[in-house]
């Protein structure tokens, strides 16, 4: 069937005996078709070739497969899928969106989704979805107020998209894409970070994300523990209320925060312990061990199960 005539298509509670395809040979100038998916889907049906609106909602069954589309609104809402649907070679697109459904075995090949201008993914299971290429920034709500996609309670966007790249982390780690996994693991803590209430919580995520970058930063890591140290034994200096100048300060530096786990300066040793002194050196032990343990923690980020 050719839908190049047809403005609006309407698939609703089908039980297709065989395959039912169609395309409407896409031409730039040609008019977008809206078609929509609703009801029980138990049938197979193949899109190609076409530039249409995108609607899919109810309950699937059944196959559906997409070739060498050209969408505008791509939209999947208050949907549960039971079967499968594949999309191959998604040419552009302006916006993507995913709400209140479970999209089960939906996959999309040869599709970047930086063709799309905005991705809204909210209140979904998407743990089973297979991208050929990730998305990037996902959106709880659109931008777009006339559009109206995303969730309706605006304040539970940060733990929203916390679930969805946490199902994401767990999608590309199940492919072997650990770069992917990686990348929204560290979205993931960064979302949970800004939903977390002050508290222990909140600074230890905040404490990762300086550290090491939840994971993926070695350089951070490096660099962080190079700071503590240089705090801490500023500290160190001016309890013991030692002059220097900047070329003794560095030198007696790099002498300190090599002596770990030590943390103390030779030619100090026989002035008694105060007991700031004996503080200032349990801090160093415990923030530099803590800026080790981050470093090392980002090098084996290939090596993690």
């Amino acid at each position: 069937i050719s839908l190049i005539d047809l403005k609006y298509l309407e698939i609703s509670h089908n039980s297709f005996k065989r395959v039912f395809s169609y395309n409407s040979l896409v031409t730039l100038s040609q008019d977008y078709t809206s078609v929509t998916f609703d009801g029980t889907n138990q049938g197979s049906v193949v899109i190609s070739d076409s530039k249409i609106d995108l609607g899919i909602s109810g309950i699937n069954l059944g196959n559906i497969y997409f070739k060498n589309i050209i969408t505008s609104y791509f939209t999947v809402s208050n949907f549960q899928n039971n079967g499968n649907v594949s999309f191959s070679n998604v040419i552009s697109g302006e916006y993507f969106a995913v709400q209140n459904s479970t999209v089960g075995n939906m996959e999309f090949l040869n599709t970047d989704f930086k063709i799309f201008n905005e991705v809204v993914i909210s209140d979904s299971n998407i743990e089973k979805i297979n991208f050929s290429t990730y998305p990037s920034k996902i959106k709880s709500f659109s931008k777009n107020p006339k559009i109206g996609f995303g969730i309706e309670n605006k304040n539970l966007s940060n733990l929203n998209l916390k679930n969805v790249y946490n199902q994401l982390k767990k999608s590309a780690k199940s492919k072997g894409d650990i770069d992917t996994a990686n990348k929204y693991q560290s979205l993931e803590y960064k979302y949970l970070f800004r939903d977390k209430s002050f508290g222990f919580d909140k600074i230890l995520l905040f404490l990762n994300l300086i550290s090491n970058n939840h994971g993926r930063s070695w350089f951070r890591g490096v660099l962080f523990t190079l700071l503590v140290a240089l705090l801490c034994f500023y500290g160190y200096m001016s309890v013991l209320k030692v002059d220097y100048t900047i070329t003794y300060f560095f030198k007696n530096y790099i002498i300190f925060i090599s002596s770990f786990p030590k943390l103390e300066i030779d030619s100090y040793s026989n002035i008694p312990k105060t007991w700031d002194l004996s503080f200032i050196i349990w801090i160093s032990r415990m923030f530099i061990s803590y800026g080790i343990y981050q470093t090392v923690a980002a090098f084996r980020k290939y090596g993690k199960g």
